[in-house]
């Protein structure tokens, strides 16, 4: 009886100690919505978080749409990119490796910083 308790035992050590582990690494899916103008601009740090987002602006009855206009400079980009990444992840770091990655595979720092923009922006959606 005493060696099964102490498997117990340390099979519930285990399953702590994995459970902790998961939370530390496990990524909550952050979705921030910014109102401009009666339209609201969504950014997601996942596709499934930017879906779930566009599906609940969907049910309200909003239309999706792109931005539009002038191309803005990368100085702009990379600046609101720091923002989103330091107010995402706590830091820029994630973006600077994401850029390196990028430049790695032949494409210029200032593609890199489009590049990453665009896949990250999000949609807009208008009420």
């Amino acid at each position: 009886m005493g060696l099964l308790t102490l498997w117990v035992f340390l099979f519930g050590i285990l399953l702590w100690i994995l459970a902790v582990v998961y939370a530390i690494k496990s990524d909550p899916h952050r979705i921030f919505i910014v109102a401009e103008d009666g339209k609201y601009a969504v950014y997601a740090n996942s596709e499934k978080g930017l879906n779930m987002a566009a599906g609940f602006f969907t049910s309200l009855g909003a239309k999706r749409v792109t931005p539009v206009g002038k191309e803005p400079d990368v100085e702009e980009l990379y600046d609101e990119l720091v923002g989103r990444y330091v107010s995402t992840w706590g830091s820029k770091w994630k973006l600077e490796k994401e850029i390196k990655n990028l430049m790695d595979k032949g494409i210029s720092r200032e593609e890199a910083i489009r590049k990453i923009y665009s896949e990250g922006k999000g949609e807009v959606a208008t009420a």
